[in-house]
């Protein structure tokens, strides 16, 4: 399946932008974030609802209970709620 002219220039200008996007994101500073509702695949298998809290440069907290979620991010400054 052949590309056409137009659509090889708008792939490459989409990663074009997605890079610019990306240098953009780790030329700021790190901030606390959280991922809420994951799925945690390890050795001892799969675990839904799964959370993560960091504060930037390390992740501070994991687990599965909303009240321990809401407390972690509490601890590096989050809305668990936003």
């Amino acid at each position: 399946m052949a590309v056409s002219e137009s659509e090889g220039l708008n792939m490459e200008q989409s990663r074009e932008r997605f890079a610019n996007e990306v240098d953009v994101a780790l030329a700021q500073s790190a901030r606390p974030f959280a991922i809420h509702n994951a799925r945690k695949v390890d050795a001892r298998g799969v675990a839904e609802h799964y959370w993560l809290v960091s504060d930037g440069s390390a992740i501070m907290a994991t687990g599965n209970r909303d009240d321990d979620f809401a407390a972690a991010c509490a601890s590096v400054g989050l809305d668990a709620d936003a």
